[in-house]
Parts: C-alpha cells; structure tokens; sequence
C-alpha cells in the first residue's frame, strides 16, 4: 500500500502477510476497506479472514485511487467503487 501525494509514491503498510499462492489461469476476488476516519486500510484476497496488507494513513480524506501490481503480472475485470457520498 502506497501513498502519492503531489510526489513519489512511498509507501505506508504497517503489516504485510507472507504472500499471496497466485495460480496461472485463476481469478482472484481483492476487497479493499478504507476508513477515512480513523485512517485504517486493508486488503483481503478471496475470503480470507485477515487482511494480507494493512496500513494507517489519514493524509487524504477523498480523491483518486490508483491500482496496480508491483511484483506479479495483474489483469483487472470487474472493478467496482463503494463508498458514502460527500
């Protein structure tokens, strides 16, 4: 989990799990939950319990999200965007 603010992205996880089994050929379901309020971020493949990358940040309380893959190839289908109106 990376912040960009009007610079280089840096990074800003405060918990990282040892990694996802990605398998050629299969889709994965990703959830991301952002709480402005308190900071609290987490990302959970399929139906795991824990989250597999936390991190807290409450520089940005609206704007942009970037998504992307660092050190695996990605393929993104279905992207949807759930949140409260401003």
């Amino acid at each position: 989990i990376h912040l960009v603010d009007d610079a280089d992205r840096r990074p800003i996880t405060t918990f990282r799990s040892t990694g996802t089994p990605w398998k050629q050929g299969v889709w994965h379901r990703v959830k991301v939950v952002r709480n402005t309020a308190t900071g609290d971020i987490g990302v959970w493949f399929d139906d795991m319990e824990k989250p597999v990358l936390t991190a807290k940040d409450r520089t940005l309380e609206w704007g942009a999200i970037g998504l992307g893959s660092f050190d695996d190839l990605g393929e993104f289908r279905h992207v949807s965007i759930r949140g409260v109106s401003r």
